[in-house]
């Protein structure tokens, strides 16, 4: 039987590859702010990067500036309090 503290402790804390995970994702993120241009035409290889992030609308640039920064924005706080976590 394992002990109750085990269990909790494996529950709580996050895995090493929840964080490669939420790392890579900040890292795409960061990527995406610095190329994408609303200006311009996108790239087909830009327009498939959003849609993984389930971005569909590009027409509005500010909508979508605004999607890619924000969610940026919370995948930063998401990894900074998921590292926080494994550090207690």
């Amino acid at each position: 039987m394992v002990p109750t503290e085990v269990i909790h402790n494996q529950i709580s804390e996050p895995s090493l590859i929840d964080l490669n995970l939420l790392e890579r994702r900040v890292k795409k993120l960061e990527k995406l702010c610095q190329e994408v241009d609303p200006f311009i035409p996108l790239t087909d290889e830009l327009k498939n990067e959003l849609s993984m992030f389930g971005i569909e609308n590009w027409r509005d640039p500010d909508h979508l500036t605004k999607q890619i920064i924000l969610m940026f924005e919370d995948s930063v706080k998401e990894l900074r309090d998921l590292k926080e976590t494994t550090i207690q």
